[in-house]
């Protein structure tokens, strides 16, 4: 699917790695882009890089808690009362707060409801998308499944294989697909030990780890995101790691030798 004239949703819009998404597809010819976040503050900061370089009519912040239903429908309903459509949504489960278990819960909750049922693949994308296909872009990074919630991921995963067979969909026209990036080093993650983990020795293994991994490129991912939308099939599994995207053997491919990759 090529994202010239679509209109996406970004959740995480406070982040620099939502941002730096939205921007990536708004250059490469995204029609508008709806930026989701309860961070009324940094929402609304991004909102004005945007606006300022590319102009006020392709971007609008919604400030909405993406855990209740009537939050996201709210949503769903202004993107498509502002552009007319919503074609692509990209999805990022970077939430934490300040305990474990409430950020498995969190994520598990967003990624379970908010995308198979909130996000409305049959109410919404099936409805309002501007062409014969929809996207969903579930993106589910390092941060997001260390020991603090080693869940995520695997639901995350899980739950992209079921929503993207084949017979779904025919049904729906709406394409998932899964990525996986390296360890991304935005200002929400570089405070997660302080935040999340528990106690003083968590904490320092976790730095400790960290120290020893190659950052991720956040503009890297935001171009991988856009080259990969214009050639996967449903239910594919990407990864990217440095400037190297390939994809993943899973459920949904049958034969590693057809694998992709490309080099950004």
């Amino acid at each position: 699917m090529l994202i010239k004239d679509s209109v996406a949703i970004v959740n995480c819009a406070e982040t620099d790695f939502g941002l730096c998404i939205a921007r990536e597809c708004l250059k490469s010819g995204l029609k508008a882009v709806s930026l989701l976040h309860t961070d009324i503050k940094n929402g609304s900061r991004s909102l004005l890089i945007l606006e300022k370089e590319f102009g006020k009519s392709k971007t609008i912040f919604i400030n909405t808690d993406l855990v209740t239903e009537a939050e996201i429908e709210m949503a769903m309903k202004k993107t498509v009362d502002a552009f007319g459509s919503v074609d692509i949504v990209i999805y990022s489960p970077e939430m934490f707060r300040n305990k474990p278990q409430v950020t498995v819960g969190m994520n598990l909750n967003e990624a379970t409801v908010g995308v198979r049922d909130l996000l409305a693949i049959d109410k919404y994308l099936s409805k309002w998308k501007n062409g014969e296909e929809g996207v969903i872009v579930n993106i589910s990074y390092s941060t997001v499944f260390n020991d603090d919630c080693p869940s995520t991921n695997s639901n995350v995963i899980s739950l992209c294989e079921y929503l993207s067979s084949i017979s779904h969909y025919r049904a729906t026209g709406i394409k998932i697909l899964t990525l996986n990036p390296g360890y991304v080093g935005t200002s929400l993650c570089l405070n997660i030990a302080r935040k999340v983990l528990p106690s003083a020795r968590y904490q320092q293994v976790m730095q400790r780890l960290w120290g020893n991994l190659y950052q991720q490129k956040i503009e890297l991912i935001a171009k991988a995101i856009v080259r990969i939308l214009a050639e996967f099939e449903t239910g594919d599994v990407w990864l990217v790691e440095e400037n190297l995207c390939c994809q993943i053997e899973n459920r949904s491919t049958s034969n590693s030798e057809k694998l992709k990759k490309f080099y950004l």
